[in-house]
């Protein structure tokens, strides 16, 4: 047998022998880049404080810093112990360290970190060993057209279908005291510039481009371009992005930030989504979580034949697409920013139209709604 189908039934064999404390939630992140089970696990804590969270990562300090006092964060090679004992169990990645098939006693909701927009599962690779449809209990889709793009790309089962907005997207919805303190730690006036990952030793393919449309030789004439616009331009990396030397120069109209920059004053990157005036992305499914809040989408295009030869890109980017500006390079991308308000007016009905078609719920209560499913005791399924 396999040595990964072993562990498998391995694991789904103790799994089935220990007794689920119904009060116990388990989160696994590796990498503490899960903004879905992030923003859940804040919700949970401050209101279903009779539950006991452990929160799985490798990354245990930066979790420190963000997770309330009273989760349990878990770094050890032990983490599958708090797994078993739990009734419900979150995971935002596909496979994780433990994977294993649910007694009857437990939910396991496979949460998804974003519609997909670039081809994934057994788009990218037609033989399984564990087929995705057997791992979860339940899995998340922000809209019935969601549905059947994760049914595409992963196999699941009808009966699996959770149609519930992302966790994360709460965060967009931001108070004024959030933008009081974005607006005094990174700009009153911002744009935000949002990058699909692209390029480092966990790449699906290796590109021939780092960053699109900018480089170190016309970083600084973008940043002189923008000095009448009015905006500055923010630019978050992804998370796993390299980091390349010239990210790190001083600009006077260009800020780079990575996730430690927020954490340092409280603020999610959701939370930087939700404060921005429009939004500058590429094949990302944050465009998807965008029109929630219907502002401005910029959509570089500079290696999209490229990235649709290596990577593939599914009809979801042919129907965000149609949101907003496109650009190739930076000379058009400063244009599309001084006519903000034009294109703005211009992709308007668009995005009204794509947003009810893609996201069944745009609001701040998405967290509120995974909990009354699963925790509530008059409504849990």
């Amino acid at each position: 047998m396999n040595k990964t189908k072993f562990f498998f039934y391995l694991r789904s064999i103790l799994n089935s022998l220990f007794i689920k404390n119904k009060k116990n939630i388990f989160f696994y992140d590796q990498g503490f880049i899960s903004f879905n089970e992030i923003s859940l696990v804040k919700y949970i804590s401050e209101n279903y404080k009779n539950y006991q969270i452990y929160f799985y990562t490798n990354r245990k300090m930066e979790a420190k810093k963000i997770l309330p006092d009273s989760v349990k964060i878990i770094s050890n090679k032990f983490g599958w112990l708090y797994q078993f004992v739990s009734k419900y169990v979150f995971v935002e990645q596909n496979c994780h360290r433990w994977i294993c098939k649910r007694s009857r006693h437990q939910f396991m909701i496979q949460l998804w970190h974003g519609l997909p927009v670039k081809k994934v599962g057994y788009l990218n690779n037609t033989q399984r060993i564990l087929p995705y449809k057997n791992l979860y209990s339940h899995v998340f889709a922000p809209s019935d057209y969601g549905w059947l793009i994760m049914k595409e790309c992963f196999g699941y089962l009808d009966e699996q279908k959770l149609i519930l907005g992302s966790p994360r997207n709460d965060d967009l919805y931001i108070s004024n005291e959030l933008k009081t303190i974005v607006s005094k730690y990174f700009s009153n006036k911002f744009i935000l510039w949002m990058p699909t990952f692209r390029n480092n030793c966990y790449s699906v393919s290796v590109s021939k481009k780092i960053f699109p449309l900018v480089d170190e030789k016309n970083i600084f004439e973008l940043d002189s371009l923008l000095e009448n616009s009015g905006f500055r331009l923010i630019i978050k990396l992804h998370s796993l992005n390299q980091k390349y030397l010239w990210f790190g120069e001083k600009f006077k109209n260009i800020l780079f930030i990575t996730n430690d920059d927020l954490t340092k004053h409280n603020i999610s990157v959701y939370n930087l989504i939700g404060a921005s005036w429009a939004l500058i992305t590429d094949y990302s499914s944050v465009a998807i979580d965008y029109l929630c809040i219907d502002k401005p989408l910029i959509f570089t295009v500079d290696d999209i034949e490229e990235f649709s030869n290596n990577r593939g890109l599914l009809k979801t980017y042919d129907l965000i697409k149609t949101t907003g500006e496109k650009v190739s390079d930076i000379y058009e991308l400063t244009e599309a920013i001084n006519h903000l308000d034009t294109n703005n007016f211009k992709h308007s009905l668009e995005r009204n139209k794509v947003a009810k078609i893609i996201n069944k719920y745009c609001d701040s209560e998405n967290c509120k709604r995974v909990c009354e499913m699963f925790l509530d005791e008059k409504n849990k399924i």
